[in-house]
């Protein structure tokens, strides 16, 4: 029942183009900001005086 109920909003419902450039738009700033995020995090190292050679994950050889 929920599906026959869910096309029928599908069918009568009409895309908002505005709402869709807008949310790609976000879309893509929120994508080069991660991006550069992880650049940054491979670039500086931040010494914070813990030895983390117990975990793989944090070191780099």
């Amino acid at each position: 029942m929920s599906f026959i109920k869910f096309s029928f909003l599908m069918s009568t419902l009409q895309p908002d183009i505005q709402l869709e450039k807008k949310l790609n738009l976000l879309a893509y700033v929120v994508s080069v900001v991660v991006l550069l995020l992880v650049g940054l995090m491979r670039r500086v190292k931040i010494d914070v005086g813990i030895d983390f050679h117990f975990c793989r994950l944090f070191t780099r050889h």
